[in-house]
């Protein structure tokens, strides 16, 4: 999470630890009892709520894969230690374009295999870019 997600309950700028974001986090995260498995990343790992920095880091050093949904997590300590990295296109033809369009970094460089809904991306059944990259194809996750 991005300082500059950081907002109070009137909306204005604030600390991590006064954010809706955080408190959203908790309450969805611990009604299913996943508070000590799950973490929220602020400011690419300059704390965290759930799972602390060093329980992170060393879940992700025996995790197999990663699903990073658009490509979100971008903390190096995560990326560098999980041995695959799954990249999930949920918004398709955006993500292709701002990428061969526009140059925008999407964190693609950090990831082994990527993943659409758009069921045609990087096929001949459309003239979007596939960025050259092998696109596998999934339905909506819901």
């Amino acid at each position: 999470m991005r300082p500059e997600w950081c907002v109070d309950a009137h909306g204005h700028p604030c600390s991590f630890r006064d954010c809706v974001n955080r408190d959203l986090f908790r309450a969805t995260v611990e009604p299913f009892g996943l508070a000590g498995r799950a973490c929220q990343i602020y400011d690419h790992g300059a704390t965290t709520a759930g799972l602390s920095r060093d329980s992170l880091r060393t879940i992700s050093k025996e995790a197999d894969f990663l699903i990073n949904m658009s490509g979100h997590i971008t903390t190096d300590f995560v990326l560098e230690n999980v041995k695959r990295r799954v990249y999930v296109d949920q918004d398709p033809v955006y993500t292709q374009l701002w990428h061969s369009e526009h140059r925008a970094d999407l964190n693609f460089s950090n990831h082994d295999v990527f993943v659409s809904v758009g069921l045609n991306i990087g096929t001949p059944r459309t003239p979007i870019p596939d960025c050259g990259l092998k696109w596998r194809h999934t339905l909506p996750p819901v």
